[in-house]
């Protein structure tokens, strides 16, 4: 019998443990730190790290010098400037400038084409010192005050000085909730970009189809940190997976999708958080109201009361009513509220049908629409679209009308 040699194959290689989530997570969190600490180092004037805490007073405890206004709750409410179109609100306050390079005012409703100042007396410079501040979306940006020869030894008054380009009244409230004296370093950077990422967006003319999240000026949006952030992890797990691929052992592919969905659920928690807070201030607002109340409650009020004075001039069925409004929500809303008459007006075109395509019987319906005139002796009324007999059915002096055509 002869000898058989037997050769054993040599054991198979252990199969190397994939964990593409984790490896993805962990990449995306270090991404996230640099891009955190990048933009810290790049954006906060004050410290790295300060021992001083914030200082923070309500609109309240201050005094309009200029203007006409008064509290409401811990807010300083201001309705009308002072002399020479000018609004100044101010406190006595006592800290030290050093701790504190810069100050944030809590204000909304400014008007774009203000000229606001920060006006601050110190313990070294009695007099008053200037600062500007720059308006974005009605509110006011963070003031650095630091390298300003000025601020220096204690901080003994701040005042928001406010002047009015033109002699319009304002158009809303100017609501002044208050002013903080920040330290600006990086904690506190950080803590104010995340206090603007949350802050409660209520709904508007774009929160139906998108939420950038928070304030309405930001100084990192959230979806560009979640980009940026999910980009940079990209690249290091392609490096990873290039120059080091006995250490990065799992699906490439896998890893970076897990980092982009990662990023895309943070940016939807935000939504979804702003979410809630809309259903809970819409309960609060319109719950215990009926129908009518609710629209009588809500921000088209006056386009609403106004439709149902033109329902009460409308025949009962079969009339034609055509929609003209300079702004495509207001031609939308008024055509909403006439539902169901035979509503005839454009979306997202300013334009009115032409004179052609109308006859007797038809009506028009003209809400804050420019280019309208109405020769009230002849009877014409007359837009870009042509010129028709009509009669003016109903009026009034803040640019809406009623007209019911009576020929060619």
């Amino acid at each position: 019998m002869s000898d058989v040699t037997t050769h054993a194959s040599p054991p198979a290689p252990p199969p190397l443990r994939r964990r593409d989530v984790v490896t993805g997570s962990v990449v995306a969190l270090a991404a996230l730190l640099v891009v955190l600490v990048a933009y810290t180092l790049a954006a906060a004037p004050g410290p790295w790290l300060s021992l001083a805490g914030s200082r923070a007073w309500p609109g309240s405890a201050m005094k309009l010098v200029y203007g006409i206004g008064g509290i409401s709750g811990d807010t300083l409410v201001v309705t009308a400037p002072g002399e020479a179109r000018t609004i100044v609100a101010a406190l006595d306050v006592n800290f030290a400038t050093g701790d504190y390079p810069g100050v944030q005012w809590q204000v909304e409703g400014l008007p774009a084409d203000a000229d606001v100042r920060t006006v601050f007396r110190t313990s070294v410079s009695r007099t008053q010192n200037l600062a500007p501040v720059r308006v974005e979306a009605g509110q006011a940006r963070p003031v650095v005050l630091a390298g300003n020869a000025a601020w220096n030894g204690r901080a003994t008054g701040l005042a928001l000085a406010i002047r009015l380009a033109n002699d319009a009244p304002l158009a809303v409230p100017i609501r002044i909730h208050g002013v903080r004296a920040t330290t600006m370093d990086a904690r506190a950077t950080v803590a104010d970009r995340v206090r603007e990422w949350y802050t409660f967006e209520p709904f508007n003319g774009t929160t139906i189809n998108t939420l950038t999240g928070g304030a309405d000026s930001q100084s990192l949006p959230l979806p560009l940190l979640a980009a940026t952030v999910a980009a940079l992890a990209a690249l290091a797990l392609f490096a990873l997976h290039r120059y080091a691929p006995s250490f990065f052992a799992v699906r490439t592919l896998a890893a970076v999708g897990t980092v982009f969905v990662v990023a895309w659920l943070a940016v939807d928690v935000r939504l979804g958080w702003n979410l809630a807070l809309q259903v809970r201030d819409t309960v609060a607002r319109y719950g215990s109201l009926d129908p009518e109340a609710r629209h009588r409650a809500a921000e088209d009020a006056d386009l609403y009361a106004f439709i149902q004075a033109v329902r009460a001039k409308l025949p009962a069925s079969g009339a034609r009513v055509f929609v003209g409004a300079d702004e495509h929500y207001f031609r939308g809303r008024a055509a909403y509220h006439l539902y169901p008459f035979n509503v005839q007006f454009t979306p997202f075109v300013n334009t009115l049908a032409p004179a052609a395509w109308m006859h007797a019987g038809d009506w028009i319906v003209v809400y804050h629409r420019s280019g309208m005139a109405y020769d009230a002796a002849q009877r014409r009324l007359r837009w870009d679209g042509g010129t028709i007999g009509a009669e003016l059915v109903l009026g009034q002096p803040d640019g809406a009308a009623l007209f019911k055509v009576t020929g060619p």
